[in-house]
């Protein structure tokens, strides 16, 4: 894989003409204000079908970074402070 692109967020999604486009957005470093400005960063454009498919991965993505990994002790989560899944520890196999 020679091309990577990274976004801080999904800054919107727009259904339309059978098609789903995905827009991703980084954070500006730039603002003159003094805040963080999210700027358009790459858009993915696919058939609704594949937008499907791929929601589905994210959610077996999610599950699988949401479950206790070995060795970890199982503590549970105060209401106070949520944690966080472990996106570096999830398994997810990629057809």
């Amino acid at each position: 894989m020679s091309n990577q692109i990274f976004a801080d967020a999904l800054g919107g999604i727009l259904v339309t003409a059978g098609t789903v486009r995905l827009d991703f957005v980084t954070i500006s470093p730039l603002a003159t204000d003094g805040q963080a400005k999210l700027e358009l960063g790459q858009r993915v454009i696919m058939p609704v079908e594949a937008f499907l498919r791929a929601a589905v991965k994210i959610q077996e993505a999610v599950q699988a970074m949401s479950k206790p990994q070995p060795g970890e002790a199982e503590k549970a989560p105060s209401p106070q402070a949520p944690q966080a899944p472990r996106a570096h520890d999830a398994k997810v196999p990629f057809p």
